[in-house]
């Protein structure tokens, strides 16, 4: 696999997140955070922790550092974390463009 395949890809996922976060805009903190079944308990929980893997992964790979995994309390709105999520592709597309 050449990075360019990688790059396509990664565009593609950003593409298909972009259309997820138009709807998760449309939520309120209430309901970004309200309690729902499922593994990581709300909205918000599920996405820090795709995130967070995200980055994760990025740091393995000898990109950015990310530190300890995210804790979804500091991401009370979606904004706050779709903020996060574009620094973190940025961070995925430098180190996809010096590889």
């Amino acid at each position: 696999m050449r990075v360019a395949d990688l790059q396509r890809l990664y565009d593609y996922g950003y593409w298909a997140n972009g259309r997820l976060f138009a709807v998760v805009t449309q939520l309120t903190p209430e309901e970004f955070t309200r309690q729902v079944a499922g593994s990581y308990g709300s909205v918000r929980n599920t996405l820090v922790h795709v995130l967070s893997a995200e980055w994760g992964w990025l740091d393995r790979c000898g990109g950015r550092e990310r530190g300890p995994r995210l804790d979804p309390g500091n991401y009370p709105t979606p904004a706050a974390l779709l903020d996060q999520w574009g620094k973190v592709e940025g961070y995925v597309r430098d180190f996809l463009s010096t590889t």
